[in-house]
């Protein structure tokens, strides 16, 4: 008796460990499983003799197509995504399961590896109801009209082009999702009040489409607005959902922050003289400007008499996103103007004219001037009090800058720091006449080969 309860206690410790051994094998299986690395849906759509229709494509949970209704196929919806992995899949397909007003009345068929169907009672209006299918790390979502069982054999016949059409849904061990930026404002004001709903800028190498931006369809830049309540301080995350062309769709999260009134109002830039305007400046405050020899004047103009408009309200808009997006690499997400402060011309001194865009502006208790030539070169003119009040310290390049701005690059055949910073005490005035005060200044300049100084057109 005790030889066979050895035996036993044997077999099944040796049962154990097989169970242990084939855990591990079949968790790396897993982890190695082919995947749907995206969906050719206009080549879905024609497979299926499905004409797509003249809305613009949109991103919900999904990649919502329209269809023209054009067709003998019972579709009239229809929505496409890929997940990053099967599980990540088979929890949404759950999710979108419970948000529905209704259980399905089919929770289980040969389709996909997971189905779903919701029939509505013949003779109702808009006949018909919505298939919901998962196939590995892929869903598809369609609505229908007529007959049950031709939306079956449509979940079918999609079924089997995710399996296998190479075209429509290739495959491979893993999916590469593009890199993407959020850039949120510096700051929100408690309780609004800005106007305009605050927004996230949302930038992207390659194009992709926005969940809950303004513009559909595949875009570089777009903005998301914040709806979320403002009504007390402290700092939130928003997660913006994205999706690729190919309908991968992914996340990203960032947090804004929100402060009271008085401190937003303290530390949020401020307009601070015209934009356009020109600054004059003297060592000697005895000395009068216009009494100097011409070849000593040093000042700055954001008046150049080679400046003139933009043509249409689009090419300005262009120009204004354009050179938001070069302060955006440029400058500090601390030292950003805001957008509304950007005026923007084309300079007639080059051939072709050159876009331009100015603005001043202050933030962070210092006085800022910027100029950009648009993708070419950018100076910064900072202004602080002298002396310094107390708590306030100097400004300095790697304060305003960003890691970007600040590389050493080859400009013009010359091996030159991409970016010159000179530092000088001065008196200065908006006007020649005056009245003056006294200023440290720091001037800043990206890509350009000129000497940096006070003197026109030195910067």
């Amino acid at each position: 008796m005790q030889f066979f309860l050895s035996l036993i206690r044997l077999f099944c410790v040796i049962a154990f460990c097989g169970v242990l051994m084939v855990m591990p094998l079949l968790a790396q299986e897993r982890a190695q499983e082919t995947l749907i690395t995206g969906i050719d849906a206009p080549a879905l759509l024609r497979a299926l003799g499905i004409e797509g229709g003249s809305a613009p494509v949109r991103l919900g949970g999904l990649v919502d197509y329209p269809l023209s209704g054009k067709t003998t196929v019972p579709a009239r919806s229809l929505a496409v995504g890929v997940f990053a992995t099967a599980d990540e899949a088979h929890w949404m397909f759950q999710q979108f399961q419970t948000r529905a007003s209704i259980a399905p009345n089919i929770t289980s068929s040969t389709v996909g590896d997971e189905f779903a169907h919701w029939r509505r009672r013949e003779g109702t209006p808009h006949w018909g109801g919505r298939c919901m299918l998962r196939r590995m790390n892929c869903i598809i979502n369609f609505g229908y009209t007529g007959q049950p069982a031709a939306a079956e054999q449509l979940a079918q016949q999609i079924d089997g082009l995710l399996r296998t059409s190479a075209t429509i849904a290739p495959k491979g061990m893993a999916i590469a999702l593009p890199a993407v930026t959020l850039q949120a404002p510096r700051m929100l004001p408690c309780g609004g009040g800005l106007g305009a709903s605050p927004a996230i800028h949302v930038h992207c190498a390659t194009p992709i489409r926005i969940g809950g931006a303004a513009t559909a369809g595949l875009v570089a830049d777009g903005t998301v607005n914040i709806l979320s309540p403002l009504d007390k301080p402290g700092t939130f995350p928003l997660t913006i959902t994205l999706a690729t062309a190919e309908n991968v769709i992914f996340t990203n999260t960032v947090s804004y922050r929100v402060v009271s009134k008085d401190e937003y109002a303290a530390m949020n830039p401020i307009p601070w003289n015209d934009p356009i305007f020109s600054l004059y400046f003297l060592r000697n405050p005895q000395q009068p400007w216009g009494a100097q020899p011409e070849r000593t004047w040093e000042w700055i103009t954001f008046s150049h008499g080679t400046f003139g408009p933009l043509g249409t309200n689009g090419e300005r808009e262009q120009a204004q996103q354009r050179a938001l997006d070069d302060f955006r690499r440029m400058i500090n997400p601390a030292w950003l103007p805001d957008a509304s402060f950007i005026q923007t011309a084309l300079d007639h001194e080059t051939n072709p004219p050159t876009p331009v865009a100015y603005c001043n502006y202050t933030v962070n208790g210092c006085h800022l001037a910027v100029l950009a030539r648009t993708g070419k070169t950018l100076l910064i003119y900072a202004e602080q009090p002298d002396p310094l009040p107390r708590g306030m310290k100097p400004l300095t390049a790697t304060n305003l800058l960003t890691a970007e701005a600040l590389a050493t690059k080859i400009l013009s055949g010359h091996l030159t720091p991409k970016y010159q910073e000179q530092t000088c005490h001065r008196y200065r005035a908006f006007l020649p006449k005056g009245p003056y005060q006294k200023v440290r200044i720091l001037l800043v300049s990206i890509g350009s080969p000129r000497v940096l100084n006070l003197t026109l057109p030195g910067y």
